[in-house]
């Protein structure tokens, strides 16, 4: 792995497939070929279960990019679904490490995503002890 990425990261590719009508990860090769030939070295995915580490990881290594960080989020400020989402990024990491992977950008969901309702106390409190 070299010492330094000049990477992406999969959010604009994302939005770019979205807009033109396509699911993602319809699109996912030709976002690393684009990386690739942009003189890229690093792709960092979003990733939402850890069944699709594996075939992130691999695509992105057919086109010559590292995998040294991905993205998770989830539910993060309610106990229940916020032990489950804490589970699965654990699971992720877990998996992503066999890649390469040294880093995990977590970002946890709002309460909304169009309302912009601020997480109460005790909200945050279940997600800094998630997170701790």
């Amino acid at each position: 792995m070299p010492e330094s990425f000049i990477s992406t990261q999969a959010f604009p590719f994302m939005q770019r497939a979205t807009q033109a009508g396509r699911e993602w990860p319809d699109g996912l090769e030709a976002a690393l070929a684009q990386a690739q030939s942009a003189g890229l070295n690093g792709w960092e995915p979003i990733v939402r279960t850890p069944d699709q580490v594996e075939t992130i990881a691999a695509a992105a290594r057919r086109h010559g990019l590292d995998m040294p960080s991905l993205y998770v989020g989830g539910i993060l400020h309610e106990r229940g679904d916020g032990q489950k989402t804490f589970d699965t990024m654990l699971a992720i990491a877990g998996r992503a490490v066999d890649w390469g992977t040294r880093y995990v950008v977590i970002n946890p969901n709002p309460i909304d995503w169009a309302a912009k309702t601020n997480k109460t106390d005790a909200q945050l409190t279940v997600q800094r002890e998630l997170l701790a």
